[in-house]
């Protein structure tokens, strides 16, 4: 009977022990992960502080580094999902402290970050690929076709997702 306690105290601080390794990582990469952006970011367009730029300066700048630019976004959308993810795996890690209710405030909260983030990083990609995509008048070409198609494929996923809400809110009902 006491080598199946110890089996089972041993299992429970590898547990730990692997638990603080995981977050460990994960806490370095996400402290490492900042400075891709800004690195990339801040060579390509003057990043942070080109977020003030008005557009006439602010534009062509991205237009000129698209793909530096593009890089350095994706970077910081991986860098902010991750850092509810981080911020997941510490709490768990000291959730061995009790921390109870305050453990789901914090990590409520990482999610909020992490999401408003990656919504505002998100707008900036699609808005370069807008951007990107009504630039092809500047070469003589007419981009009413692609405006249409935009517009349309928005309205489509409007009505997608109100058919969707509908048709689950009569499901719900009905449960």
């Amino acid at each position: 009977m006491n080598s199946v306690y110890t089996t089972a105290e041993s299992d429970s601080r590898a547990s730990a022990k692997a638990a603080a390794v995981g977050a460990g990582w994960v806490s370095i990469l996400q402290g490492l992960l900042i400075f891709v952006p800004m690195v990339v970011l801040g060579a390509a367009i003057n990043w942070p502080e080109s977020l003030s730029d008005p557009a006439d300066i602010a534009l062509p700048r991205l237009l000129e580094n698209e793909g530096a630019v593009r890089f350095g976004y994706v970077a910081y959308l991986i860098y902010s999902i991750l850092f509810a993810v981080t911020i997941a795996l510490l709490v768990r890690y000291v959730k061995g402290a009790a921390l109870g209710v305050l453990a789901a405030v914090i990590i409520g909260f990482a999610m909020i970050s992490a999401l408003a983030r990656s919504i505002g990083i998100v707008r900036w990609l699609v808005a370069a690929a807008a951007v990107l995509s009504t630039t092809v008048e500047l070469f003589g070409s007419d981009a009413s076709s692609l405006i249409f198609f935009g517009t349309t494929l928005v309205q489509l996923w409007f009505l997608a997702v109100g058919i969707w809400l509908l048709v689950r809110g009569r499901t719900r009902i009905a449960s």
